[in-house]
């Protein structure tokens, strides 16, 4: 998925804005961040390798429905890590194959075992 993509299919359930960001690693960033702190998602940061979406990073709040569930989720191609808290859990999607992800993905990966 690329950053215009995000921007079309993203729905926070609430209204919020978007803004031009530069990941903790250097990549592409979008990050949106909601109008309202009673939103489902506070805010949610999508990292891009080669234009290419491969890192989802979002701040839910407790009630939101992809804010529970096990701590950790792999497939074949992503890893998926959440932290429940209160009032906010914070959701990680990383692609496996991003190879400026790869240090995050074998810790996430290491904390499966």
């Amino acid at each position: 998925m690329t950053a215009p993509e995000v921007r079309q299919r993203f729905a926070a359930g609430a209204p919020g804005h978007w803004a031009a960001s530069t990941s903790s690693v250097g990549e592409e960033a979008l990050v949106w961040t909601a109008e309202s702190a009673a939103a489902p998602v506070a805010t949610a940061a999508f990292e891009f390798h080669d234009r290419i979406l491969v890192a989802v990073r979002a701040a839910l709040a407790a009630s939101a429905p992809e804010a529970s569930g096990p701590p950790r989720v792999v497939t074949p191609v992503t890893v998926r890590a959440l932290a429940p808290g209160d009032p906010a859990s914070s959701l990680t999607i990383l692609a496996r194959d991003c190879p400026t992800h790869a240090p995050e993905v074998a810790r996430l990966l290491a904390a499966t075992n």
